[in-house]
């Protein structure tokens, strides 16, 4: 190209340039100049009256006649420019009724108003401003006058601009114009004239629309030097309307905001005080301003917003969301900027309080205009805005719980939250927030619906009242719950899939209020909704049920009359439905109110169906209609002041009787549902039909099923003291216990019903009960020989021999009296039932041997189906039949828990060797199975009869799984299970009536009985451990039958202790705070202490107490006979939580014995601990216990001499030539020599997955404490030295698992699976929240640089080449076709790369990045090989 096109094409692009330069920003550009004229004199004739402006009829031609003479000097000047003052009765241009002027302004000729503000410029420009001061003179002599020049003229092309806008449009009069006119309004504004607020109005509408402003700033003081808020309303308002238009430059209107907001909070004396602020709100909207004024502005308001008018909050929320748009900079600080108004609006913007202040149309309108601002700012601004919403609900719904450091990281407790952050979980703003967006499923993310969904379900227990209080302020905002009605029943819903029992019935009451407050047609949507839930899961159905319950019982129960006949078709499904289901269903039939003219025919109908049910030939239906009768009774139990009652109860029963006169089955479901319906009456009126069929019914069950023997004398047992034997039926075993049970209950009633003071007396109303039923305690069961050859009724019989025991120790040890339970007769017969009881089950389960399967008699009528059913293997395996031989079962004659080789005896004990030697190997399923089906044992029982049991091993182990079982169950109750796992268990668990959540007592009675229990249990744990102590001083060992039963007995016992000291128990409807459950476990602590020492050495002290147990721990931890009870003493010694200083050299022999533990073969013990999950598990929780014992700061050396001293062993010498890590050693103060040579029989191939994922898993906890960790360096906990040494340790112990990866022997794919989770963690901490990185970032180049670089240099060196092998797991597992392992890996991945970005960042910083050599490398397999086929490398990500 030569020079000269060069030029022209520079030319080009110059000119092209300057006309888009011009286009953009000339403040001059006539097409801007006309819209601004334009609209200025449109807003002038709209205030004239003259709304069609230019497109009116010309009447420029007067008579001569019509001219006016001039009158002033000025007006002399007009006319030299062709312009005149003319008469004119144009009606079309004055408004008659507001006074017409009678004269306008003519243009004459083809002037117009450019061209006059042309000539006038040039006049004043020779005359020296002589033409402005006559205009001013003429303007201020006479009002007309003014009112004259500020109307618009008349020309040929249309109307013109005023005379006035042309000395507004003149630089060298503008500044003096706009002084002039502000005077004049200032005197125009204060009087209340409609003629002079009309001229006001029409002087503010001068200052809009100016082409430009020469002296900006000039202007802008001499506005706000006016008190202009003292003025009239409207004019006051159309001025500050008018400044966004009259100051353009963003600095300017940045400096109005700021003169407005300061306006706003002015309020003493302002006249239309509301619309002045609401002006102000709305016309901030419109100027512009920095992000800095903005958030002060924004703040403040938020901080008034209810010192405002309520008319103002839809402005003050659309200029707050507004000023939120405009901000430009960090995603952080405009998420932190959009949490600060959230967080002030939620605190103080009182939705409540804001229906009070207005009328209920108008607080209705506001509430949705102000909400509905929300929805558009999140339209305007979708996916940050979003995000921000969703993590200031995430970030709110956090507990905020000061943790003591030394608290374990690994805790499963969840911390309850403080009662000051339960009441401010959820305030009425943020309630509204989410229910409105919730309803824009058009772009509502699911990340936001989960995080509302986490929300709502984790509110704590002390807000739920509060919530609903919320929800009922909701629906009585009727237009905004109409318009957000999805997103209240959502809400509703997922209450109702919830696992917390709680947040159900917070669901429940949600459904009911908007059932009940919601308008006719938006009520038929909520319960279309309802009924999508009844015929899903049973805690759904129980939900719905539970709904019509609460709207039948509240005050407007009158609403689910018109649903009446959809509810009844719900029996339809009545054969789906669970028993308590079916009879809340009837229930409901029976209480819904309905019309005058509907209720016989209602009533009818449900009895009509009572009736085909009880005609029925199947005992299922017979069994709904009894079930029916039964609902029907309870109804009427529940009427207060009943005339009929006594009639309809007689009645009721009576019909029950007939009906179950051919079925024992059915009898007994009678009687045991009868049951429930008492005990949920108990403060009932006197029945008296009740008295008199209660002493008929004892006299019934006594003459029925008891005798007395025919020959006293005859009785060959010694041990039977007995006057009753039980007379049983094969046919009628299934109503026995229920007819017990119901009669106990009407027995306890009656003597309620007799005492006048029903409160102080309730404990002696069940003793004299339980007295009166003594002879059912007392009554022996049929011998051996005596029962059925028939096998089924034989089964039938054993069953019922295990239930019927479990009912009367449930009913005569559950007392609180403790001269009843002392008693010696009590105490003989408790225990002769408990043996008779575990007799039974062993019996029953020898029995089932040749059978595959076993139905389980029970009262259900076909209802459970597979739940009822005992499956025994196919294979019938049988055992050898051992001889019969005495039993080894060890009584421990000495007292006080401390025995001796002198106080163990053999004793005879048939039934237990005899029993044991029929049982097939698929027993202890069978067992499991059937303990599902038994009563269960309550706890008062259970810890009596353990002080009963007399030392007997056999007892003990028993009691101590019926403790177990009973604890965790209670522990079940308090966690939360998700939905689909908690129907999955309740259909697999069969259906008792005593499951309930009070069945083992209140709280108060479950912590009596949890300290009773700890005394006991704490005696078995001495008592065992005294036999293993004796056993290794004494030369004859114990039989191996007797050993066993000891080990289990140890290992049972110490689990119980370690179940009650994790601190879950304590009662399953308590909440108890986190000070509460200290306190309850230093009283636990303390009655161990009580049980171990004597009474002179005790010490009030809780932690002189742990002390004290931790020695006795320690002490025995020798003694331990197997690994799984190693672990228990592990496990208890870690609930201790004793001081790893204080308590140090505890902690260290404790951490010695689980090396001790590690080190032992446990196979000579039993084959048992040779191979399993079982000793896997084992030996993964001592490896655990010992490195959590160890100093925080010893951990990483123990990790390391593990891995180097004993894992290195199992690598074979051909792989261990391959690398020098394996070679390297390391050193542990608390080992000795003999520690280092000895043999670590528990680290074999055979555990080496545990060990692997055992230490891998606490190499990541160690390396996320404090003093690892990015906040620790910067705060200056920890220094250089420590941080390198530390991170020496911890890189060397990653490099050598990640080695380990290559060999082959010992690799599988649970040890891939587990090096990508921890590998992936420990990549994660050190790139993001570690000590290491923070010293990359901050060194300091000194005298010791040199030596940190090379250390540092060591540090990554170490990381990269583990992480290398890491990386090469991905080709292993696509060679392998390995799916689970291509799954997790792209995460591993990911962190990979991340990690990598850190480190070159950090080292880019320092400039050494010489030091991070990338690319440089050979692609190897996970064996170490090198690859030579780059197809295969290309997934490898070892390109880094």
């Amino acid at each position: 190209m030569s020079d000269e096109e060069f030029d022209i094409l520079d030319d080009e692009n110059s000119h092209v340039a300057a006309s888009q330069h011009v286009e953009d920003d000339d403040p001059d550009d006539r097409h801007n100049s006309g819209n601004r004229r334009n609209f200025s004199m449109a807003m002038t004739q709209k205030l004239f009256g003259n709304l069609d402006g230019a497109g009116a009829e010309n009447h420029v031609s007067y008579a001569e006649n019509a001219y006016v003479t001039p009158r002033n000097r000025f007006e002399e000047i007009l006319k030299e420019e062709n312009v005149r003052i003319v008469n004119d009765q144009d009606e079309g241009m004055m408004d008659m009724e507001m006074g017409s002027y009678e004269k306008c302004v003519v243009f004459g000729n083809n002037l117009n108003s450019e061209d006059l503000c042309r000539n006038l410029e040039k006049r004043m420009e020779n005359d020296r401003g002589e033409t402005f001061a006559e205009f001013l003179l003429a303007c201020g002599s006479d009002q007309d006058m003014l009112a004259l020049f500020l109307s618009p003229a008349k020309s040929l092309f249309g109307l013109q601009d005023t005379i006035f806008r042309a000395f507004l449009q003149i630089k060298a009069t503008q500044t003096k114009a706009f002084d002039f006119l502000l005077q004049k309004l200032n005197i125009l504004a204060k009087r209340q004239d409609e003629r002079d607020l009309l001229l006001a109005q029409t002087c503010v509408a001068h200052m809009r629309h100016l082409s430009r402003l020469f002296e900006p700033q000039a202007v802008f003081n001499t506005i706000f030097e006016f008190q202009w808020r003292f003025w009239s309303p409207n004019v006051r308002n159309d001025l500050i309307a008018a400044l966004p238009e009259i100051f353009t430059d963003i600095s300017l209107q940045q400096s109005t905001a700021v003169r407005l907001h300061k306006e706003c909070s002015e309020t003493q004396g302002v006249p239309g005080l509301p619309s002045f602020q609401l002006q102000i709100i709305e016309t901030l909207r419109l100027l512009r301003m920095d992000p800095g004024t903005a958030r002060k502005i924004r703040m403040d308001l938020c901080n008034l917003c209810m010192d405002l008018d309520p008319a103002c909050l839809p402005s003050l929320v659309a200029f707050s969301l507004g000023s939120l748009l405009v901000f430009q900079g960090k995603a952080d600080d405009e998420e932190a900027h959009f949490h600060e108004m959230l967080r002030q609006l939620a605190r103080l913007l009182k939705i409540d309080g804001l229906k009070k202040k207005t009328s209920k149309p108008s607080s209705d309108s506001l509430i949705v205009e102000v909400f509905g601002h929300f929805l558009k700012f999140f339209r305007l601004n979708d996916k940050r805005a979003w995000k921000h919403i969703t993590t200031w609900i995430s970030k709110s719904k956090k507990p905020v719980v000061a943790t003591k450091p030394e608290e374990d990281m690994d805790s499963e407790e969840t911390p309850s939250p403080p009662e000051e952050e339960s009441a401010t979980w959820l305030t009425t703003f943020e309630a509204f927030l989410y229910f409105s967006l919730l309803s824009n499923t058009e772009s509502c993310p699911p990340t936001f619906v989960a995080a509302v969904n986490s929300k709502i379900l984790n509110i704590p227990a002390a807000f739920t009242t509060k919530f609903l209080r919320i929800i009922d302020l909701v629906i009585s905002c009727k237009k905004f719950a109409t318009c957000h009605l999805p997103a209240l029943i959502h809400v509703a819903r997922h209450c109702f899939w919830s696992s917390d029992g709680n947040v159900r019935q917070m669901g429940v009451s949600m459904w009911k209020q908007l059932f009940v407050g919601m308008e006719k047609r938006d009520r038929e949507k909520v319960f279309t909704e309802l009924m999508k839930h009844f015929s899903q899961s049973e805690t759904e159905c129980e939900a719905v049920l539970d709904v019509f319950f609460k709207v039948i019982k509240s005050t407007n129960s009158s609403v689910i009359q018109e649903f009446s006949t959809q509810i009844q078709k719900c029996i339809e499904l009545i054969h789906k439905l669970s028993i308590p289901n079916i009879k809340r269903l009837f229930q409901v039939m029976l209480m819904m109110p309905s019309k005058s003219t509907e209720k016989e025919a209602t009533r009818f109908e449900i009895d009509e169906i009572i009736s085909r049910f009880l005609l029925s030939v199947s005992d299922r239906e017979k069994f709904l209609g009894l079930l029916a009768l039964l609902m029907k009774i309870q109804v009427e139990m529940g009427k207060k002041h009943s005339e009929n009652q006594e009639h309809l109860v007689r009645e009721g029963i009576s019909r029950c009787e007939e009906a179950v006169k051919s079925s024992s089955a059915l009898r007994g479901a009678f009687y045991e549902h009868m049951r429930i319906v008492l005990q949920q009456h108990k403060r009932t009126e006197e029945i008296r039909f009740l008295s008199d069929w209660s002493t008929d019914l004892l006299k019934r069950f006594k003459n029925d099923f008891f005798e007395l023997p025919p020959n006293p004398e005859s009785n060959t047992d010694p041990d039977s003291q007995s006057t009753w034997n039980l007379k049983l039926n094969s046919a009628r075993l299934l109503e026995i216990a229920p007819m017990f049970e119901l009669i106990k209950e009407i027995q306890v009633l009656k003597m309620r019903w007799r005492e006048e003071d029903q409160d102080s007396l309730t404990s002696s109303y069940d003793i004299s009960v339980i007295k009166n039923l003594s002879f059912a305690f007392e009554a022996v069961l049929p011998k051996d020989e005596n029962l059925p050859l028939n096998r089924q009724e034989k089964l039938a019989q054993l069953f019922f021999n295990v239930q019927w025991t479990r009912t009367v120790l449930n009913g005569f040890l559950s007392q609180s009296s403790v001269d009843f339970l002392s008693s010696d007769d009590v105490s003989t017969l408790s225990i002769k039932n408990f043996y008779v009881m575990m007799d039974a089950e062993k019996k029953l389960a020898a029995s089932l041997v040749d059978l595959a399967t076993w139905n389980v008699p029970n009262l259900n009528f076909g209802r459970s189906g597979k739940r009822d059913v005992i499956v025994i293997s196919s294979e019938k395996t049988k055992s050898k039949k051992g001889r019969k031989r005495k039993s080894d079962e060890t009584t421990v004659i000495g007292g006080d828990g401390q025995t001796n080789s002198a106080d163990v005896t053999v004793n005879d004990d048939d039934r237990e060797e005899n029993l044991e030697a029929e049982v097939v190997k698929e027993a202890p399923s069978v067992l499991l199975q059937l303990k599902s089906h038994y009563i269960p044992l309550k706890l008062r029982p259970i810890v009596h009869l353990m002080k009963l049991a007399n030392k007997k091993r056999s007892a003990l182990k028993y009691l101590c799984d019926e403790l177990q079982s009973v604890i965790d169950t209670l522990i079940k109750q308090k966690k939360k299970t998700p939905p689909m796992l908690l129907a999955a268990r309740r259909a697999a668990a069969p259906t008792t009536p005593n499951s309930s959540k009070f069945y083992h007592g209140d709280s108060v009675t479950i912590w009596f009985c949890v300290k009773k229990a700890v005394e006991q249990v704490w005696g078995i744990v001495e008592l065992v451990f005294g036999v293993f102590a004796e056993q290794s001083d004494a030369s004859q060992e114990l039989k191996s039958r007797v050993q066993k039963d000891m080990d289990d007995l140890g290992e049972k016992s110490l689990n119980l202790i370690h179940s009650i000291l994790s601190g879950e128990l304590y009662g399953g409807e308590e909440k108890l705070s986190p000070a509460e459950r200290v306190e309850r476990k230093s009283v636990l602590i303390r009655i161990i202490e009580k049980k171990m020492l004597s009474s002179e050495h005790l010490s009030n002290d809780s932690e002189k107490a742990r002390v004290e147990i931790g020695k006795f721990l320690a002490k025995s931890a020798e003694f331990s006979p197997t690994p799984a009870v190693a672990v228990a003493i592990l496990d208890v010694f870690e609930d201790l939580k004793l001081d790893e200083d204080d308590d140090a050299e505890t902690r260290k022999i404790m951490a010695k014995y689980a090396l001790a533990y590690l080190k032992k073969d446990w196979s000579k013990v039993d084959e048992l601990w040779s191979k399993g999950t079982r000793y896997t598990c084992a030996v993964r929780d001592i490896l655990h216990h010992y490195i959590r014992l160890r100093k925080e700061k010893d951990q990483l050396l123990a990790i390391q001499w593990i891995l180097t001293n004993k894992v290195v062993q199992l690598v074979p010498e051909d792989d261990k030539r391959k690398s020098c890590v394996f070679s390297q050693q390391s050193d542990d103060d608390l080992l000795e020599k003999e520690d280092r040579k000895a043999t670590f029989y528990c680290i074999s191939k055979t555990t080496f997955g545990v060990i692997f994922k055992t230490l891998f898993g606490n190499l990541n906890s160690r390396c996320l404490k404090y003093d690892m960790s990015a906040s620790a360096a910067k705060n200056g906990g920890v220094d250089i030295e420590d941080t390198l040494e530390s991170w020496e340790t911890a890189s060397s112990c990653f490099l050598i698992l990640c080695l380990l990866l290559r060999i082959n022997k010992i690799r599988t794919t649970a040890v891939l699976t587990s090096a990508i989770k921890e590998g992936k963690q420990f990549l994660i901490t050190v790139s993001k929240k570690s000590s290491f990185i923070f010293l990359m970032d901050n060194i300091t180049k000194g005298t010791n640089f040199d030596t940190i670089c090379r250390r540092v240099e060591k540090i990554l060196s170490a990381v990269q080449q583990g992480n290398r092998v890491l990386q090469s797991i991905g080709t292993f597992a696509k060679t392998n076709k390995c799916v689970l392992l291509l799954k997790k890996f792209p995460e591993l991945r990911a962190e990979s790369e991340n990690c990598l970005r850190v480190i070159h960042s950090a080292m880019v910083k320092n400039e050494c990045l010489n030091a991070f050599t990338v690319g440089l490398v050979k692609s190897r397999s996970i064996d170490g090989d090198i690859i030579m086929d780059q197809r295969a490398s290309e997934i490898d990500s070892d390109s880094e």
